[in-house]
């Protein structure tokens, strides 16, 4: 299941629990992607990969997020991050992990 999130109160209407979940940072009301990461670590185990120009702007990470990818990304980064996350391996090369 695919399903897109564009701000923080997107969060409410998720009717099947994400197994992974690319997060920006920055969404349509503002820089709100850490909250709506902690939502949805906290409501579902979301396995969370940030997706950012800015990775100093990731605060307070979830236990469950295993990285980030940077932008500008290559599409096979992103899609090696989603495997890794959903067999729950560790994050492939590009994927930075989070101190």
């Amino acid at each position: 299941m695919l399903g897109i999130v564009a701000d923080r109160k997107g969060v409410e209407s998720i009717q099947q629990p994400p197994v992974v979940a690319l997060v920006d940072l920055n969404l349509r009301d503002g820089p709100t992607g850490n909250d709506v990461a902690r939502t949805l670590a906290q409501q579902f185990g979301t396995r969370i990969i940030f997706v950012t120009a800015n990775p100093a702007q990731i605060t307070d990470p979830p236990p469950t997020a295993i990285g980030y990818v940077q932008k500008p990304f290559r599409p096979d980064v992103v899609v090696s991050a989603v495997e890794a996350a959903i067999e729950g391996n560790n994050p492939p090369q590009g994927v930075h992990r989070l101190n």
